[in-house]
């Protein structure tokens, strides 16, 4: 099957040719029949091309979790993407009420180490404040890879203003600090289009995956972590400048370092 000969009878096992894996119209269409959910789970959509550059491996990372990928190394050394439309998994644990106290929102976090609660409706600010606390307990993003706007009429801010494109990695919540959150929070003013999604990592069983030799030189070896910021001026592309990230001008940073 191809993309222009599209059926309504699934599975579909649609083979793209190393020619249309690699066009932009090609990932716009697979993007656009995803989101209306024409791909359905069960559908199979396969390429060869010479390397694993494609659009096949844009759509997967795009809608993680939903798809199966598949790779296979060819005889003559050409390379074969094939991907599973799946259900995806969710181990999310969900409420669909704001705790009623900060014991019962403790006893949730301290059993599955976070909660997703959606309610149906917008969401109490204030009963969230008060469940963490009070704004006293509000800590300020400062000195990140970028400025954050605070969100008109609410205690949060905008989240980091990077191209949908970018990627973000996954990182400890202002680790950069010598203070550190004792609740993250994340809330959903508008909904994306499409992806979105916000992994939640267990950075204490990513810890304990690893080799223990390697766990004994990452706790006894002194590690500094040093990060360098571009130039306002010279860089379009960033918005991440020390100019920007510590709101200073160079006789200033020079005395704040």
């Amino acid at each position: 099957m191809r993309l222009t000969n599209l059926t309504n009878n699934h599975p579909w096992d649609l083979v793209l040719s190393k020619e249309d894996s690699q066009q932009p119209e090609t990932w716009e269409k697979l993007k656009k029949l995803h989101i209306l959910e024409e791909i359905k789970p069960g559908d199979r959509i396969s390429t060869e091309t010479g390397d694993i550059t494609n659009n096949l491996g844009r759509l997967a990372k795009m809608f993680a979790g939903e798809y199966r990928v598949i790779d296979h190394t060819l005889a003559d050394g050409n390379f074969k993407q094939e991907l599973l439309r799946i259900s995806p998994s969710s181990t999310a644990n969900i409420c669909h009420e704001i705790p009623a106290s900060t014991e019962q929102l403790e006893s949730q976090l301290n059993e599955h180490g976070h909660i997703l609660i959606r309610t149906g409706q917008p969401l109490n600010e204030g009963k969230i404040l008060e469940l963490i606390g009070g704004t006293e307990r509000l800590m300020n993003y400062k000195n990140g890879l970028n400025q954050r706007k605070k969100v008109p009429d609410s205690i949060f801010s905008d989240v980091t203003p990077w191209s949908k494109e970018e990627e973000i990695l996954p990182h400890n919540e202002l680790s950069h600090h010598t203070e550190f959150p004792k609740y993250v929070s994340f809330i959903c003013k508008q909904p994306a289009q499409y992806g979105g999604e916000t992994t939640i990592y267990d950075c204490q069983q990513a810890f304990a995956n690893l080799s223990p030799s390697f766990q004994k030189q990452a706790t006894e070896i002194n590690v500094i972590f040093v990060r360098k910021h571009v130039e306002q001026r010279n860089h379009k592309k960033y918005d991440s400048s020390w100019q920007a990230i510590l709101a200073k001008n160079s006789k200033d940073a020079i005395a704040y370092w």
